[in-house]
Formats: structure tokens, C-alpha cells, sequence
């Protein structure tokens, strides 16, 4: 991995529809992951959290010369994992929606992603509840057939943030205010009661396919300064020769 460069790699989780493949994805994952999986009461669902994380230790093996299923992960504060074995300079983040799974990878810094199914439709009526006052008025702005994909691409922001802090939900949403710059890139304003420097902060965002939107979020090392990201977009059999050349056996957490 070339210093200061973030990674992101998103997949779907239908790449997992031949049970073969599934098996192999699952061979990947800790034991620790595996009882997780397993209480997913639809297999839609468990097959979701499988890709997920086997993608996450698939990104961090193209980024360092590690087996995917030798990586050891521990629970940080706040549930956030992190690596705890082989010794790794990467600091890593994956996030899982119905029909999408990412990782981002950096090497450098506290970085977080999000992503978020448009098809499940806006819960707009909590608007006024987690988003800032500026971002309602300008969602309110907007014609009501394009509400609620500005609302996700408010809220994939703000949840990448506070997953790169770690901290959870304990950081009150409505006082982030996101700013889309353009298309891809936004910047932040913290009420000061949050307790952080907004310049510190870089956040991306795509639109992973038509229905799924997708933010990333990293901490700079200098203000002045932004890594470049990489967008890692693998297909269905992109995904499964990735998987096939993987050699699993269970590992730990």
C-alpha cells in the first residue's frame, strides 16, 4: 500500500449465491464472526455479514502480504475493530446494507465507511431529529423525488464520521453539519460542543450503484493536506476469483 493513499472496496453479497462459494467465504472468518453469522435469522441476511467480512480481510491481504483468514481482530470502544495480529500499520472499517458490503483501508489514519440501501426508502420523518438545520433546509429544498437520496448521502457522511472517531452514536448527529462540495466530496461543520476540529477531516462519497450510497471519512495528518482515495469496485466474478484464491481456515478474532 503506497503511504497516505486510502482504499475503498465495495461488492455485493450475491457473489455468495453459489453455496459453494458461500462455504468458501465462511472458511475465511473467525469463530468468533461464524457464531455472529449464524444468528442472522434469513440467510439473505447472513450471507450479507459473511461477504462483509470476508471482503474485509480479502482488502487487507491485497495491502499486505498476510493469508485473509490469519488476520486477528480485537473489539475497540464502542465495538469498533482492530487489528491485533499480524503487526500491521493498516487501520481498517467495513460496513454491510442489504445488497452491498465495504471496506476502506488506510494506513495512516482513523478512517470510517458507511453505506446505505436506497431502496428501503427515507425514514425522512426523523429528519428534523439527525439532521443539522442547514442540511433540512436544504433537503427541504430539493424536489420531494430527490429527498431521500439526499438524506442518505447526509446520513452515510455523518455515520462514516463517527465511525472513524468511534465513538458511536454517543456523537449527536444533528449538531454535524455536512456541506456537499460537489459530486463526490464534502466538508463538515461541528458545533463546538462536539469536541473536534472539522478541518481535520476528509469525507468522499459515491453512489455505489443505483440504489446504494457509499462515504468514507479520514482523519489527515495535516490539515492542509488530502489523501487520494482509491475506489475498488468488484464485480460478482471479481469478487469470487478473489475468494477462490484465498486459502481459509478459521482464525481467530
Amino acid at each position: 500500500m503506497q503511504s497516505g493513499h486510502a482504499h475503498v472496496w465495495y461488492a455485493s453479497p450475491e457473489a455468495l449465491s453459489d453455496p459453494l462459494i458461500a462455504t468458501h467465504a465462511r472458511s475465511l472468518l473467525s469463530k468468533n464472526e461464524l457464531l455472529r453469522a449464524v444468528r442472522f435469522v434469513f440467510e439473505r441476511d447472513h450471507l450479507t455479514f459473511v461477504a462483509a467480512h470476508a471482503l474485509c480481510r480479502i482488502a487487507l491481504s491485497a495491502h499486505q502480504d498476510v493469508a485473509p483468514s490469519a488476520w486477528r481482530f480485537v473489539a475497540g470502544d464502542n465495538g469498533r475493530p482492530e487489528i491485533v495480529a499480524p503487526s500491521s500499520p493498516l487501520r481498517f472499517n467495513l460496513s454491510h446494507t442489504r445488497g452491498l458490503v465495504a471496506c476502506a483501508v488506510v494506513d495512516t489514519s482513523d478512517i470510517g465507511v458507511d453505506v446505505e440501501s436506497l431502496g428501503r426508502g427515507a425514514p425522512l420523518e426523523i429528519a428534523e431529529r439527525y439532521l443539522a438545520p442547514a442540511e433540512l433546509r436544504a433537503l427541504r429544498e430539493l424536489p420531494t423525488s430527490e429527498q431521500a437520496r439526499r438524506f442518505f448521502q447526509y446520513w452515510t457522511l455523518k455515520e462514516s464520521y463517527i465511525k472513524a472517531r468511534g465513538f458511536g452514536l454517543s456523537i449527536p448527529l444533528d449538531r454535524v453539519t455536512m456541506i456537499l462540495t460537489n459530486e463526490y466530496t464534502a466538508t463538515v461543520q461541528l458545533d463546538p460542543d462536539v469536541g473536534d476540529d472539522s478541518k481535520e477531516w476528509q469525507f468522499e462519497n459515491r453512489e455505489a450503484s443505483p440504489s446504494h450510497a457509499l462515504a468514507v471519512c479520514l482523519h489527515k495528518a495535516r490539515r492542509e493536506e488530502c489523501y487520494p482515495v482509491i475506489w475498488h469496485a468488484l464485480s460478482n466474478d471479481e469478487f469470487v476469483q478473489a475468494l477462490r484464491a484465498t486459502r481459509g481456515s478459521s482464525g481467530g478474532m
